[in-house]
């Protein structure tokens, strides 16, 4: 019919006129479908890295635990039989033995605690902490625990009102995961997880003083810094390193740092043609850089080669080691490394040199080469003067006292792999190893051996503790008052 539109052909609809409203309508509809289905990528994703991710905090809180045995003098016995259960009673008889003639040397024994599970001492404001995945709080006698706690995968460090519980994921390279400041009644305060995407490394170089000395560095190696942290006012300041670009835990390897009253040190390895510090020292109190020490100052320093021997050059590598930090010097060692590219390196003993360096401007104020194959084990200053615990080859621990000028004025030794010292305030020293415990004194060096090994030692309050391993795996402190 004339002026009647075609008809569609059958099977296929007819075209509709667009409806902007209807469009629109959609739009909003795909909108929301995409939002509603982030939002559940995201919540997935966020529960389950909870899920399979814990953060590393959670992996250092303390736990409290039932604290171990302790008394004082006349609970030696007693405490000695808990701590060790299967040590027969003949050397249990020879432990109280040794412990009874080392109180005639030392002061009579003030206190003795189970402390299995802790691996070294640190002084805390409530008296001493016998430190590890298992710590202990003790009062200043060391007869009774205070409080006690495992820290799970966490290691804990540090000294005064504040110890740290810290995540570490690699002894070699210091690298930690987490941080926690325990508070003195070894209660967690707010917990740090420096393994965050997108956030530097961290690495553990020191803590002392309730302060905790950090490297921070990022993962492609950048912008390594300095960081200081306090258990309550967090960072205290970053201070920006110099150590060039390479992999982060071969940085963390490589440097060392120690916490000084007044300034914090830092030592690098150094290799030729290397234009970074070897040795950094800055303000503890603000960060700033107060001196810096190149390949070539060092050089200028010992007046010559960094290293004299038949089998150094200017063109081997050093390690620089910082030891001790105190009022007006720190203690450093540079030890030549082998040449990876020939074998012969590893089968000689490469020597050290030990410098003493002035806080003022990095100023050398004496320097010292050790014997042959001998490392240095800890350093302990005792005002001017400076005790340094070597090892050897031999299977021998020796302790050297160097004078404000860096002559040996006593060098004395005793069986063992390792050992530490501790000064009183009269003067005498107590020598702390795995082969023996001794005290060096006007009269000489005497020592005391037994089936107890020392691993570390302190003095506090005018008195000293030791922490010793037994045959069993247990572990005991034992304090003296001087």
């Amino acid at each position: 019919m004339s002026g009647s539109p075609p008809s569609a052909p059958t099977g296929v609809p007819a075209p509709r006129a667009e409806d902007p409203t209807a469009a629109a309508t959609a739009d909003k509809r795909v909108l929301v479908i995409a939002v509603v289905v982030m939002f559940l990528l995201v919540s997935f994703g966020v529960v389950s890295g909870a899920l399979f991710n814990p953060s590393a905090c959670a992996t250092i809180d303390p736990d409290p635990v039932a604290a171990g045995v302790a008394g004082g003098s006349g609970d030696l016995d007693r405490v000695l039989a808990a701590s060790f259960p299967d040590t027969d009673q003949e050397t249990l008889g020879d432990m109280t033995e040794a412990l009874g003639s080392l109180s005639d040397r030392l002061g009579p024994v003030t206190g003795v605690a189970e402390v299995t599970g802790a691996t070294g001492l640190g002084v805390t404001e409530r008296g001493i902490a016998a430190i590890g995945p298992v710590t202990s709080s003790l009062n200043p006698g060391g007869s009774e625990v205070l409080a006690r706690v495992d820290v799970g995968d966490g290691r804990v460090v540090g000294s005064g009102e504040t110890l740290w519980s810290v995540a570490a994921v690699n002894e070699l390279t210091g690298q930690v995961d987490a941080v926690t400041p325990l508070d003195p009644e070894l209660e967690a305060r707010t917990c740090v997880n420096t393994s965050l995407i997108n956030s530097p490394l961290a690495f553990a170089l020191d803590a002392r003083d309730d302060q905790l000395l950090l490297l921070r560095i990022n993962e492609d190696g950048g912008e390594p810094e300095l960081e200081l942290r306090d258990a309550l006012q967090g960072r205290v300041w970053g201070a920006m390193l110099d150590i060039g670009i390479a992999q982060p835990g071969l940085q963390g390897a490589r440097l060392t740092g120690r916490l000084g009253p007044g300034s914090v040190v830092t030592g690098m390895r150094t290799s030729p043609g290397d234009e970074m510090p070897v040795v950094t020292a800055v303000e503890r109190d603000t960060g700033d850089t107060a001196w810096l020490l190149g390949r070539d100052d060092l050089d200028a320093l010992l007046d010559g080669p960094l290293l004299d021997g038949p089998l150094l050059d200017d063109e081997m590598s050093q390690t620089a080691t910082v030891w001790a930090v105190g009022e007006d010097r720190a203690i450093v060692s540079l030890t030549a490394d082998p040449d990876p590219d020939d074998p012969a390196d590893a089968e000689v003993a490469l020597p050290t040199r030990l410098l003493a360096l002035d806080l003022d401007g990095g100023e050398l104020i004496w320097d010292a080469a050790l014997g042959e194959g001998d490392a240095v084990r800890h350093v302990e200053l005792d005002g001017d003067a400076t005790w340094v615990t070597t090892t050897g080859d031999g299977g021998e621990v020796r302790f050297g006292r160097f004078d404000p000028d860096g002559e040996v004025t006593l060098d004395t030794g005793t069986g063992g792999d390792d050992g530490r010292t501790a000064v009183l305030d009269d003067g005498r020293v107590i020598t702390a190893s795995d082969g023996s415990i001794g005290l060096i004194g006007q009269r000489g060096f005497s020592t005391v051996g037994s089936d107890l090994q020392a691993r570390d030692v302190v003095a506090h309050d005018d008195a000293v503790t030791l922490l010793l391993d037994g045959p069993d795996g247990g572990t005991i402190t034992v304090t003296f008052g001087t």
